[in-house]
Order: C-alpha cells, then structure tokens, then sequence
C-alpha cells in the first residue's frame, strides 16, 4: 500500500507531503489540485512501466511545454516522492535486511542544461527504510549494522549531470555484503528504477513495487460514451485506461464463482429493485455488449439504458470484479448517480480491503458516508499553492459526526 506523496514544485504542488490510506475521498473546490494529486501517482507508473523512454512518453500526454508542469517555472524542475507499505512475504524474502519494511521512491525532473533546450531525470533513488521511520534518513552503502541500526538502506541511486551515472546495491542475498551494479550510464528520459534487473532474489522488495506501482494503478474511463458503446480491448492489463463493461462482466462470469456474481446482482438490486440479471451477447462483428434484464422480461442493450445505471453498474463491479491489490483512481463517481444510489457506489469501494482506493468528489452525499479520518481537504493559494488537511484534523470538521449540512460545508470552504 502507498503510505505517503510528497510532491514538490509540480503543477499547482508547490510543496505537498501527505500521509495515506487504504481508501481516502479527496474533496475540494474547482481546481484545488485533486486531479493532479492523483496525477503523481499515475505519472509515476508511466515512468516505472516503461523501460525506455518512460519520461519522453508521461510528458508527452500531459504538456508540449514543460514548463506548464511547473509550480514556479525559474527553477526549471519538480521532483515527486512516495513511500510504500512492503508486504509481508516479500520482507521475509530480504533476509539480512528484514529489519526494513518500507521502500521510498523519489525522482526529480527538469532541464538538464541552462539553456532549457532538453528535459530529462535529473536524479532518482529507491531506498528501503523502517517501518516506524519512513522519513528515509542518511542512506548507507554499508553491510555492518544492517537491518534495526540503519535508517535506509539505499538500492538505486542516480545522478545527472554533469555525473550521470545509475548504481544498483543488492538489498538481499545469501550473505550480509554489498554487491554494487555501478556507473551505469542511461537515457536522461529513461528510468534506472524501470530498468533494474529483474531478480527477485536479491532485489524482492524492488521487484515488487515496480510491479506494483507499475502494473497495478487503475484509472478507468467511466463516461458513459465509454461504457455505451462496446470497444475492442487493446490489452489484458488492468493498467488498460479503456474499461469495456461487457469484457469486465465476462470475465467475472469465467473467473469467478456463482455466488460472486450473484451478490453483486444483490447489492445492484437495492439501487435497481426491478433488475433481474446482467447479461452480455455477440451481435454485429463486436465481440459483446451488455444487456439488462428485467422482472418484467425487458431486455435492454447499453446504447439504450441510462448514464447512471451503466456507472453504477461500471462501479460496483470494479469492486467484486477486479483483482486484489491494486490502486485504483476514481474522479467525482456521483455523476449521473441518484444520491440515494451513490450510498451502493461507496459501500462497494469502500469494502475493497486488499486495495487501495482514492475518490474524488463534489457530494455532500458522499461526505455523509464518510469517516473524518478518510477525507482529503484540499484548498488553494497563490502562494502556497496546494494545500490539503486531514478531515480528522480540519479545525472546522472537529466536531463533525458525519451529518452533512451542505450549507456548512460550503461555508467551510471545503467545497468551493
């Protein structure tokens, strides 16, 4: 699990550190910086998933000019940082470093010269820290006090220019020494962290996080354009930004037993009294389209029902249909939703334990539903840029119950 973002100097992200959760609903005005928080976690996947030329292709779908990406453009770079929750079977896999239970990602990018002619990573390390210290410390090259005396435990470290080398440490192995991978030279748009050695034996904990930070980030497309109209899939990946209800509903059906799919029709019903089952069919050279049916014996394809039926039927099944351990990004799901129906939607989000799950929102209706502790309070300044407090420690949600008076909120500032 992600366990903190720091961002510095990145869109409207002057300087962020903020702890996380397994399920946190971030609510704020237009603008606020919602979307770009969540941004760094989708930028830092494209970076890890791509062993070549993963800087050039996550810029490239977000600006022509890089400046744009910066908070305050004189200084010409922004770096952006996350730590992560290492499980327990990959701790036992480090052996001698099994004191460690964390590992921090941080990567800077900017101009790689003065003249601002070409952009590229100017540093990037990967450090495995304490699970009471993530704060990540003075990290060591070292084997003597391994594991409870050292802070960090540093296993990519690169530098740009004018150095521009990239060194890999063994964080485990059969015996308690460094081995150094060093003075490796890349591509300024290429990452060392993507590019490390697929070798779980002496770098598990490594493997596993590209692969999770990597692989598992899931920002499905859910207007209902999308979910209407059957597309053929380009992959298999849950990385895929396309989510084709009809493939996603299929393979429930395979991959799952009846009862899986039987609550999930149960947990529909209380939104959807009258709706009998979800079925998908092979029609007109698509592979399939969905199909609604009723008690009454309606059929109704997706290009005919409604917005909100097809979202909420898209958003429940990413709970009970979708893999374990995965992140996934989900911007203002109330759209086209009843507010009464909403409470389904979040029920359903909210009980995927193995996952990680970030909501954004304009929803009193979704704030009602919400511990304190779970909400994200995002403002803005010209100044200070992004700023964001915890609900449980938002002076004016103190004494808040979880009744929503919309007026309050309002009023609070929490949804301008």
């Amino acid at each position: 699990m992600l366990t903190r973002i720091r961002a510095m100097n990145y869109k409207c992200l002057k300087r962020v550190n903020q702890t996380l959760s397994n399920f946190d609903i971030l609510v704020g005005g237009n603008g606020v910086g919602k979307s770009t928080f969540l941004d760094v976690i989708s930028f830092l996947s494209e970076i890890v998933s791509q062993p070549r030329d993963s800087l050039a292709n996550a810029l490239q779908k977000r600006t022509d000019v890089f400046d744009q990406l910066l908070f305050d453009n004189t200084r010409g770079s922004f770096e952006l940082e996350v730590d992560a929750t290492i499980p327990p079977d990959v701790v036992k896999m480090l052996g001698w470093n099994t004191g460690f239970g964390n590992l921090n990602y941080r990567i800077e990018v900017g101009y790689l010269t003065s003249n601002r002619n070409d952009v590229g990573i100017l540093s990037e390390r990967l450090l495995l820290t304490h699970l009471r210290d993530s704060s990540a410390g003075t990290p060591a090259f070292s084997s003597e006090n391994v594991g409870e005396n050292l802070r960090s435990w540093l296993i990519i470290s690169r530098l740009g220019p004018p150095e521009e080398t990239t060194d890999f440490c063994w964080e485990a192995g059969e015996q308690e020494y460094s081995t150094f991978f060093s003075h490796f030279r890349l591509s300024p748009s290429t990452s060392a962290f993507a590019n490390l050695p697929e070798d779980t034996t002496h770098f598990p904990a490594a493997t596993w996080f590209r692969r999770f930070l990597g692989d598992s980030v899931v920002k499905p497309s859910l207007t209902p354009e999308d979910l209407r109209h059957p597309k053929f899939v380009t992959g298999t990946g849950l990385s895929n930004a396309e989510f084709n209800l009809a493939e996603r509903i299929e393979a429930f059906r395979e991959n799952r037993d009846d009862d899986s799919f039987d609550a999930w029709l149960r947990h529909l019903r209380i939104a959807v009294p009258d709706l009998d089952t979800i079925t998908t069919v092979h029609e007109r050279g698509i592979r399939s389209n969905v199909v609604l049916v009723y008690n009454d014996g309606r059929r109704v394809p997706s290009w005919l029902a409604s917005d909100g039926t097809l979202r909420l039927i898209a958003l429940t099944l990413i709970a009970y249909a979708m893999d374990y351990g995965i992140i996934i990004l989900i911007e203002e799901p109330e759209n086209c939703i009843h507010p009464l129906a909403i409470e389904i939607v979040m029920q359903s989000l909210s009980s995927m334990y193995e996952s990680q799950v970030f909501v954004t929102t304009h929803s009193p209706a979704i704030l009602s539903l919400a511990a304190p502790q779970n909400i994200l309070c995002f403002s803005k300044s010209a100044e200070e840029g992004t700023m964001i407090v915890r609900g449980d420690l938002h002076p004016r949600m103190a004494a808040w119950k979880g009744t929503v008076d919309p007026g309050m909120l309002l009023a609070s500032g929490i949804l301008d």
